[in-house]
């Protein structure tokens, strides 16, 4: 089929608030050790967290500080002492909806993807403690540490697309911050938004996001010229006749109808 889009041969993913939910118990551990440094309103932090979104964090812990005018502490200790709090959590840390079905899907049809995550490499050990090895089953991974830059400048994007072995034109990056999608269009990537700061959407657009979904189960793999989702169902809702009574609608059968459409649901997967 033709795309509206562009064929691509490889994924990038970012992690946090992409493929697991960091972001709810980042927020709050995080907010809690600022409101300990100053008098400030919940709002004001919540705008300086968000500000922030997807940067390393030393530097993300650095930007904050200077967001809200902290100065009673050093960088190293503030990361210190959140790090700490966060590492004795990170088990409370589940997979965002759709990320295990996309992960397994990419893996049984033998593309090629790498993990390009803000943190560093310590810290990732740690984080995936309590998720079972599909780290492991990524071609490459690049972590904040092993690059001069981070985010929004490219430099994760590309020794992501290096350690691939290709040109960074023939990726397509899934990110969940602006600061993400603006990094892997600076590389020359595709980049499709999942927003994680889901009252500002304008913000991935003015990043130069080429597509923007609210989940990863809305991901249509076919438009970059990928393998297709194959788990969708097609389902026949009908309209009973607008004379029918309603003690009897559970009778009326699709001939009966006023009216019927098909739509296509990805079915539950078994609890």
């Amino acid at each position: 089929m033709t795309t509206p889009f562009a064929k691509v041969t490889h994924v990038i993913l970012d992690l946090d608030g992409t493929l697991i939910n960091t972001e709810q118990l980042v927020d709050e551990v995080v907010s809690a050790v600022l409101h300990k440094r100053g008098d400030f309103t919940a709002s004001r932090v919540r705008k300086a967290m968000e500000h922030v979104r997807g940067m390393r964090p030393g530097d993300g812990t650095r930007a904050v500080m200077d967001l809200l005018e902290i100065t009673d502490v050093s960088v190293d200790a503030l990361l210190a002492e959140t790090s700490a709090l966060l590492d004795a959590r990170w088990g409370e840390v589940s997979m965002m909806p759709g990320a295990r079905r996309l992960l397994d899907h990419l893996h049984v049809h033998g593309v090629k993807t790498a993990l390009a995550t803000s943190t560093p490499a310590a810290f990732l050990a740690k984080k995936m403690l309590s998720h079972d090895g599909w780290v492991e089953r990524l071609s490459v991974v690049a972590t904040g540490d092993e690059v001069e830059n981070g985010k929004p400048k490219p430099d994760l994007f590309f020794l992501a697309a290096e350690r691939l072995g290709v040109d960074p034109r023939t990726c397509v990056v899934l990110e969940d911050t602006p600061l993400g999608v603006k990094a892997a269009k600076a590389a020359g990537a595709f980049a499709i938004a999942i927003p994680s700061i889901h009252d500002d959407f304008a913000a991935y657009e003015d990043a130069g996001a080429d597509q923007t979904i609210r989940s990863l189960y809305d991901l249509d793999l076919s438009l970059w010229g990928l393998p297709p989702f194959r788990d969708r169902v097609d389902v026949a809702l009908v309209s009973a006749p607008s004379d029918t009574n309603k003690a009897d609608r559970n009778d009326v059968s699709v001939s009966d109808a006023d009216a019927f459409v098909v739509e296509s649901v990805l079915p539950l997967s078994p609890a």
